[in-house]
């Protein structure tokens, strides 16, 4: 894969068409060097993923908002991969839904998951963080 725009999310505000999408970039070649190949069966994923901002007037031609994207890969959130967004609004409080993975460590429920950033603009989000985070492992709930 290795880089574009995918599955994204709508939302009119004030007038304007405001995306917000899964950007997706290529991984560094020497990504898996340190990685536990026991905690995890994807070296063949070369991509990692973080949310985006586009902004519109008319629905169609948008502009990425490069001073808010994007948006969690950052700090301690670096080395997540966020993906899939889903968009809600109530009362106008914006919620984000996606989900963070760890490549190194997919089979941990503690760092990946749903996670949540909420909004009251769209381009400003806080992070709420995972939506169950002591959310144990299928292994674990069969125990």
């Amino acid at each position: 894969m290795g880089g574009g725009v995918r599955n994204g999310a709508i939302i009119r505000k004030d007038g304007q068409f405001v995306y917000v999408y899964r950007g997706e970039e290529e991984l560094s070649t020497a990504f898996w060097d340190d990685a536990n190949l026991e905690s995890t069966n994807l070296g063949t994923i070369d991509y990692i993923c973080d949310i985006g901002i586009a902004v519109s007037d008319d629905g169609i031609n948008f502009r990425r908002a490069a001073q808010h994207s994007p948006l969690f890969r950052h700090g301690k959130d670096a080395k997540y991969s966020f993906e899939d967004v889903c968009l809600f609004t109530h009362e106008d409080q914006h919620y984000l839904y996606c989900n963070r993975w760890d490549w190194k460590d997919v089979n941990n429920p503690k760092t990946n998951g749903v996670f949540i950033a909420i909004s009251r603009d769209m381009l400003h989000w806080e992070n709420v963080g995972l939506a169950f985070p002591k959310e144990k492992g299928y292994i674990e709930m069969l125990a």
